[in-house]
């Protein structure tokens, strides 16, 4: 006979928690770090709550949060800032040189993709938005 016994709601949630991988990729260049994240919310297009990077330095301290979006940027004044009332001077000329680079990952799988698409890519992959 097996016998139930009812578990503490705080271990049912922190079981819970555990089991909850977050999945992110890196993308590295120019003396940033470029992060999308799994656990993140947002949608494309939502002004309040947009599909979203994260900025690192190379301390891997955040110093900014960018709006992904269909467009990719080609110059600073095209990065739509999240969450970022005043970026760092010169992090908008370093974010678009590694966004419009090719993505080491998938030149090494034989496609040619730039960080920016790769990025936008693993959004809709995690998110489905």
């Amino acid at each position: 006979m097996v016998i139930i016994k009812e578990a503490p709601q705080q271990l049912v949630e922190q079981q819970f928690a555990e089991q909850q991988l977050v999945e992110m990729a890196q993308f590295k260049g120019f003396g940033i770090v470029i992060e999308v994240r799994s656990d993140d919310h947002g949608k494309f297009g939502n002004k309040r709550m947009p599909a979203h990077a994260h900025i690192l330095d190379n301390s891997k301290t955040e110093v900014a949060q960018i709006e992904l979006t269909d467009k990719m940027p080609k110059k600073a004044a095209d990065i739509v800032w999240y969450k970022t009332p005043n970026p760092p001077v010169g992090l908008g000329d370093k974010i678009v040189k590694l966004a419009n680079s090719p993505s080491k990952d998938i030149k090494a799988a034989g496609g040619n993709l730039t960080v920016w698409q790769y990025m936008v890519g693993l959004w809709i992959t995690f998110h489905g938005n």
